[in-house]
């Protein structure tokens, strides 16, 4: 009896001890992402057209094909929002009027934890709801990184730096993002975009810069090749590249596509596309195509 007891003991120690010898490596290989609160600013409609800027020098795209794995853990982890940077909940006062409008997010705290931070996307009604990085030297850094530039199998929402600047007045703009399991990332951008009463649903999203706020309207969800879209379309340097991607968007034939063929886009639009991995298919990709709308400065 007194050796069953002993053995048992002796179990539950060297269970602990790998425990313990383990836990460094876990929590390196999942940096756990800052628990993000959702935003709950309404914005006006302003519509504007908005200039188009000059492209930056091709460079060779990084591989944006490999995000295709899935995150064990279902959701991100969350920390102790103590240390977490808070929405801006109050307005400055003016001398001479009325308070001034502030944005809702709050950058030189963001900034504090990692200055590739630059602005913030989300989709109302919806848990997307991330910051949005972009590395000045290596366009596929935030592949397997966190916001806090550890590595993390979900990595982060982000752009290109070869390809798009950090003011979103390029022609198109492609931010790139895992979809996970459950709801973390693009999770359910394919599930949302690919349902024609939620692509109706949710069809604004919102861009937050430090001096301004970007509204962009739905118009097109769709399975697509894994082509590199801003280097093959030469970064849409010229009208005719629109055209030509266009033509592959509304000629696409495949289950799960939702097109809004009464938006009309014109030369002076700018595009906002969201990639993630097509579910079902790690050869391809799933993308959501929207259009600029609405601008607000602070």
């Amino acid at each position: 009896m007194k050796r069953k007891v002993f053995l048992t003991l002796a179990i539950i120690c060297f269970i602990i001890a790998i425990g313990f010898a383990l836990f460094p490596l876990w929590s390196t290989l999942y940096d756990p992402m800052p628990n993000i609160p959702k935003l709950t600013t309404t914005v006006p409609t302003i519509v504007t057209d908005p200039p188009i800027s000059v492209p930056i020098e091709t460079r060779e795209p990084v591989d944006i094909t490999a995000d295709t794995e899935e995150d064990p853990l279902d959701t991100v982890v969350e920390t102790s929002s103590e240390s977490i940077p808070q929405m801006l909940d109050t307005e400055p006062e003016s001398e001479t009027g009325p308070p001034a409008y502030m944005g809702p997010i709050d950058f030189p705290a963001w900034r504090m934890i990692n200055s590739d931070i630059y602005a913030w996307l989300t989709i109302p009604e919806t848990y997307i709801d991330y910051p949005v990085l972009q590395n000045p030297k290596s366009d596929g850094y935030y592949l397997r990184r966190s916001v806090t530039k550890k590595y993390h199998i979900a990595g982060s929402l982000f752009t290109e730096h070869s390809y798009n600047g950090t003011d979103f007045t390029d022609r198109v703009t492609i931010i790139y993002g895992h979809q996970m399991r459950g709801e973390s990332y693009f999770g359910k951008l394919q599930e949302y975009y690919s349902n024609a009463k939620t692509f109706k649903a949710y069809k604004t999203i919102m861009i937050y810069l430090p001096d301004r706020e970007l509204r962009y309207e739905v118009f097109a969800a769709l399975p697509y090749s894994n082509r590199h879209i801003l280097s093959f379309y030469n970064k849409f340097k010229y009208e005719s590249s629109m055209t030509a991607f266009l033509d592959t968007v509304y000629n696409a034939r495949a289950f799960g596509i939702n097109i809004d063929r009464s938006v009309k886009i014109k030369d002076t639009d700018r595009i906002l596309i969201l990639s993630t991995c097509l579910k079902g298919d790690n050869t391809k990709r799933f993308i959501v195509l929207s259009r600029l709308v609405g601008e607000i400065k602070y």
